[in-house]
């Protein structure tokens, strides 16, 4: 079986040789490099060879996934330990390494160098992942890293069938094996072959693979060149294959040329027919256009007719377009097929040049051998003869000085001298005549090859020819094919014009039998004139009586939209009656809220100018000193109120106590233990912070800190429990105290910050006489019934600002659905009456109802006002429906 050879010194070749009787074997190629260019592998793999590819450089280990999918790649250098190492990468040949002292060298012969930092795997590494299958040959190309790689065999058993290893230096003759070969040969390989660039060692398992390796690669190894390897013996063959390539070029360029005048003047043709089409058709056209003219001119009353006499024109010129679109079609559906044979022709082009480069590769890689062959002959004549000139100088001058030592010694060793000198000067005939029969050889074969390669020459010179011929013959017979084809439809346009003329003079016809029709109509028409004004006038007669009885149905439907004015107008009394009663209750409640506001405040202000609160003030000063301060300070309670009454209000996680109950209840009438215990609130969560905790009043309070201190909700016992403490007064902190050290708090625990240090606090206070005193010194302001009074007052401001709030969230509501249902009536009202609303007259209405203002207004909150003003609007809105 041949093969495609694409390494750079035939080592694909001798393997062959060597393996080719193995189906599907298993290789492994370190120092893969490209997957084609000088690739040991490429033709294996293309015989169903598979295997592993180790390759350190990114850009070939890419290449390699990407051209060998179902192979395994190793981004990596071997060397005998793991780890990393520097490595220095050539980009773009095969001269990357491991080896400082190379990289410098190449670097000094003008090579680019990266360094880069690679992982590092071992032999024996590789030999695992292959798993127990049979190597059958193992190439090493590291450039000058052999022995590192051969070292990191380690104790695998893995015997690969052949190693290959390249023994000379990078971009040198000079032998390198000397430093790594005592390893391989002691595991048991023997040499078997040395090609000028590397060394073929055979393993002891597998002796019979020694006899393939006899001879280098020749004709009789049946291969074929690739052409992609950087040897020089590809390069004339590259030449030669160039050559080829831009004669064909030329030929393709000038058939080009001639297929593109031939498009051109059948374009020309194509658009003279198109020319004279379109004089023809507005000749028509013009003819048509005066026909309609004279018939509308002969009675303008025949529209019917005329009508049918256009569309019979239009339907004769899409006739015309349409088999002139056929026309057009054909045309360029030859254009088309001219088009395939130039695309035909091109694909041929390339076929041959593809062959050509084949045939320039092949001849190329012959030249290379040829060149190499006499290059390594002349090398190995001179060579022979320098070492047999330098023999025959070192013993003729022994032999001098042999003969001036011991001249006395007589004859006998001048004859013994002679004898020497004889021997001598055979071995050097002969070794002349071995050259001399060897030069021989070389020519008869470098001759028979020349031979070869200019009959491989010739014969594909012949196929070219015989391709070129057929390419031509099928060009031309395709453009016979498409001259007749044209030649067709010239045909067919001289028989479309042919039938236009007859066309034409139908026309003209049908034209003179339309003219005596429409005499004959005229008549007709009168009558029929005559008929249609009598029916109009029995039209004009129902359409009154009509009229009348429209007239009877419209003062019908006026009494009716009268009282429903009527009852819309009642109905807006009693939404207004509605809209003063809520009023005055808007006003009661606030005046409410503000007297309880005042008598808050007024309690605050006795307790803070208090001869007891003036005596303890240096005693809280240094308790702020020595202790971190519990929120919430005095100074923070006064604004809840406010704030509560301005902020919208938040959505609620309980329902709403019944409006009933909240207008009976007045916050200056009930005590804080009487609210009841489902009074909305807003939704409270896990506090993040003691100052947020403590931040929260009432439900909210118990809420969060069942949830911060035990995280749950609370149960309903104790919620009520520890709800009616906080209206109490009770201190949170002696809240949050009983919380963290019941027997759930304490299995719990709690990492709110700050709280373990204030629980402790309170705890102190509650210690006997020591207690005391620091309640004196520190804590004073929290230990007393007049602090859990304020407590109890800052609770009870917070409640009453988030029930106003809530009540002025439903008066808004009731006033807006008020508002719109006015709005509503009104526009209804308006709409029955028969006439569009009139927005000016609105405006003019809002704003001329002026109810009088309240006493105390400006005293209420900006919310309050605001809902004021609303009500205010509603009012105006009814006076407009009113009116």
């Amino acid at each position: 079986m041949s093969i495609i050879s694409y390494a750079q010194n035939f080592e694909d070749v001798m393997l062959w040789r060597a393996l080719g009787h193995v189906a599907e074997g298993f290789y492994i190629d370190v120092g893969a490099q490209h997957p084609t260019i000088d690739s040991v592998s490429k033709a294996f793999y293309e015989h169903g060879w598979r295997g592993i590819h180790v390759e350190p450089t990114s850009t070939y280990a890419t290449l390699l996934r990407q051209d060998r999918p179902d192979e395994t790649v190793l981004q990596a250098a071997l060397t005998h330990t793991h780890g990393t190492l520097t490595f220095y990468e050539i980009p773009e040949t095969g001269l990357s390494t491991a080896d400082a002292t190379i990289a410098e060298r190449h670097k000094q012969q003008g090579f680019q160098t990266r360094e880069t930092t690679v992982p590092c795997l071992t032999l024996a590494d590789v030999f695992e992942h292959a798993g127990s299958r049979d190597i059958h040959w193992l190439k090493i190309d590291v450039e000058g890293f052999e022995r590192q790689v051969l070292e990191g065999w380690g104790q695998s058993l893995a015997r690969p069938w052949i190693v290959i290893v390249e023994s000379t230096l990078p971009l040198t003759t000079i032998e390198s094996h000397s430093h790594w070969e005592p390893l391989l040969l002691g595991r048991d390989y023997e040499h078997a072959y040395f090609d000028g660039l590397n060394r073929y060692y055979v393993s002891t398992g597998h002796p019979e693979l020694r006899e393939a390796f006899r001879a280098g690669p020749n004709v009789f190894d049946g291969f074929a060149l690739n052409g992609t390897a950087s040897a020089p013996f590809c390069h004339l063959v590259q030449a030669h294959h160039k050559t080829q390539v831009d004669c064909a070029q030329a030929e393709l360029a000038q058939a080009k040329h001639t297929a593109q005048q031939e498009i051109t003047r059948l374009t020309d043709a194509l658009a003279t027919q198109r020319e004279l089409h379109t004089k023809q058709e507005q000749a028509l056209g013009e003819q048509l256009r005066a026909s309609n003219d004279a018939v509308h001119q002969l009675e303008s009353t025949l529209v019917d007719q005329g009508r049918a006499n256009v569309e019979k024109e239009q339907s004769l010129m899409r006739d015309h377009a349409n088999r002139v679109e056929s026309l057009l079609q054909q045309l360029q559906a030859s254009e088309t097929e001219l088009r395939q044979l130039m695309q035909e022709g091109a694909a041929r082009e390339r076929e041959l040049t593809r062959q050509a480069a084949q045939i320039r590769e092949e001849v190329d890689e012959l030249l290379r051998t040829l060149v190499q062959r006499e290059k390594e002959f002349s090398q190995e004549l001179m060579q022979t003869r320098q070492h047999g000139e330098q023999a025959l100088a070192d013993q003729f001058y022994a032999s001098q000085a042999e003969l001036r030592r011991l001249a006395q010694e007589g004859i006998e060793r001048e004859q013994v001298l002679t004898q020497h000198n004889l021997q001598v000067r055979q071995q050097m005939e002969a070794l002349l005549r071995s050259v001399a029969q060897r030069e021989s050889d070389f020519a008869r074969e470098l001759l028979q090859t020349r031979r070869e390669a200019e009959q491989i020459t010739a014969e594909q010179a012949r196929v070219h020819a015989e391709l070129e011929r057929t390419l031509r013959h099928e060009g031309a017979e395709r453009e016979h094919a498409l001259t007749e084809q044209i030649g067709q439809l010239r045909l067919e346009v001289k028989e479309l014009l042919h039938s236009l003329a007859q066309r034409e003079s139908e026309f003209s016809r049908e034209l003179q039998q339309v003219h005596r029709d429409a005499q004959q109509a005229v008549g007709e028409q009168a009558r029929v004139h005559a008929e249609r004004d009598q029916a109009l006038v029995q039209q004009l007669l129902t359409a009154h009586a009509e009229l009348r009885s429209a007239e009877a149905r419209g003062r019908d439907r006026e009494r009716q939209l009268d009282q429903e004015i009527s009852s819309t107008q009642a109905k807006l009394i009693q939404l207004t009656q509605a809209h003063a009663t809520l009023e005055a209750q808007l006003r009661e409640q606030m005046a409410a809220a503000q007297h309880t506001t005042l008598a808050l405040k007024a309690s605050l202000d006795a307790i803070h100018t208090s001869f007891a609160w003036r005596l303890t003030a240096p005693v809280r000063w240094i308790g702020s000193l020595l202790f971190t301060p519990l929120p919430l300070p005095r100074t923070q309670a006064a604004p809840i109120f406010s704030s509560a009454a301005a902020q919208p209000p938040a959505p609620a996680c309980a329902a709403p106590a019944p409006t009933s109950t909240l207008t009976q209840q007045r916050p200056s009438e009930t005590g804080i233990s009487a609210l009841a215990i489902n009074t909305p609130m807003n939704c409270p969560s896990i506090a993040h912070t003691l100052d947020e905790l403590l931040s929260y009043h009432d439900q909210q309070f118990v809420h969060s800190a069942y949830l911060t201190v035990l995280g749950r909700n609370p149960d309903p016992d104790g919620f009520r429990y520890y709800l009616a403490r906080v209206r109490q007064g009770v201190s949170k902190i002696q809240i949050l105290s009983q919380l963290r050290f019941s027997q759930e708090g304490k299995a719990r625990g709690s990492s709110l910050s700050g709280l373990d240090a204030a629980v402790a606090s309170y705890r102190y206070l509650k210690l006997p006489l020591i207690g005391w005193l620091l309640g004196l010194m520190v804590r004073v302001q929290h230990a007393g019934a007049t602090h859990q009074k304020l407590n109890a007052i800052e609770n009870q401001i917070y409640v009453l600002g988030d029930e106003n709030q809530r009540r002025f969230a439903r008066l808004e509501n009731a006033v807006t659905d008020l508002h719109h249902a006015v709005m509503q009536q009104a526009q209804t009202t308006v709409t029955a009456q028969g006439g569009a609303p009139n927005h000016s007259r609105v405006a003019l209405a809002s704003t001329s109802f002026r109810p009088p203002e309240p006493e105390g207004l400006k005293q209420l909150s900006p919310r309050a006002r605001d809902i004021y003003s609303q009500l205010k609007q509603a009012a105006a809105t009814h006076v407009e429906g009113v009116a």
